[in-house]
């Protein structure tokens, strides 16, 4: 009877901890897949905003449209902060230009980190679904910006300001860890809202 009895223990407790095996494991996806929709989501409005307002946007430029989703995370975010924000502000004459131009670099990110501390079950699963974005997303932005120099003029441009910085090799690379440094300034505010902790 006893024997049954542990028998019985044993099969509950490897059904629950299966449970919530995949319990986290679906928060963990949930998690990651709405931060990756609001991260994307964001800029496309902020790109079509830029559209619609600035005369100069290459609206013409399909695959500069489709790499400005993933912007964001190539900007440095001393310079997405400081140099498109408060030092921009200082000196703009176009105010509206320079407020797009900062809420565009900063707002998906930190939205998108946001969303994540909130919705994780854990600060161990809010950083991983932060963390999958913020990679995924610099990958997106490094194949297109990488496709983008036989076929988009703009992206050309773009590119040679990376190359002008760190040579042409560089340039891929400081993308990179422009976008390492996104997820680790971001997990910052990350691990500070988050719902719960490990």
């Amino acid at each position: 009877m006893k024997t049954l009895k542990n028998k019985y223990i044993v099969e509950i407790n490897l059904k629950c901890s299966i449970f919530f095996g995949v319990d986290k494991s679906m928060n963990f996806l949930k998690t990651f897949l709405i931060s990756l929709a609001i991260y994307l989501g964001l800029n496309a409005v902020f790109m079509l905003i830029s559209m619609f307002l600035s005369p100069s946007f290459p609206s013409g430029d399909i695959l500069y449209i489709i790499a400005s989703i993933f912007l964001p995370i190539g900007v440095v975010p001393s310079k997405a902060w400081l140099d498109s924000g408060i030092i921009a502000f200082l000196s703009s004459t176009d105010y509206l230009t320079t407020t797009l131009v900062f809420l565009g670099a900063v707002v998906p990110p930190l939205a998108s980190s946001i969303v994540a501390a909130r919705l994780g079950d854990s600060l161990n699963i809010s950083l991983r679904a932060w963390l999958l974005t913020a990679i995924l997303s610099t990958f997106g932005f490094v194949i297109f910006i990488g496709i983008g120099q036989s076929y988009s003029p703009s992206l050309i441009i773009l590119f040679s300001s990376y190359v002008s910085d760190y040579g042409y090799t560089g340039a891929y690379i400081s993308i990179f860890i422009i976008g390492i440094l996104n997820a680790i300034f971001y997990s910052g505010v990350l691990a500070l809202l988050a719902k719960k902790y490990l």
